[in-house]
């Protein structure tokens, strides 16, 4: 089973502070998943492959720190809940399942020109 997911993160974005600064977003992330399985050699099971949209809201908290006029520093998390998941099944067994909640963790170095 080969599970990929593709997504984006548009979100409203509160700052505050000066060269050192919070943020707090709101927003959702959407995005594509593709899964595809391949049968073993001789057994009566054939793999499937399954394409689809996904999307859930998401909130942000990060902090950040002005290095120079061009060059910032930031950190953060990213928390969200799947409300339009996607499901890959074999023999209408759920095998793979795109839901729930989730967190991700964010490191980030902008450079304004």
């Amino acid at each position: 089973m080969v599970v990929r997911s593709l997504s984006t993160a548009p979100r409203l974005v509160y700052r505050t502070g000066g060269s050192l600064y919070g943020e707090l977003g709101l927003g959702a992330r959407l995005g594509v998943v593709r899964t595809s399985g391949e049968a073993l050699p001789g057994s009566q099971v054939v793999g499937q492959r399954l394409v689809r949209a996904w999307l859930g809201p998401a909130a942000t908290l990060a902090i950040g720190i002005d290095l120079t006029p061009h060059l910032s520093v930031t950190t953060g998390v990213e928390l969200g809940l799947v409300a339009t998941g996607a499901t890959a099944r074999d023999l209408g067994e759920p095998v793979a399942t795109l839901d729930g909640a989730w967190a991700s963790f964010e490191l980030t170095t902008t450079i304004a020109l």
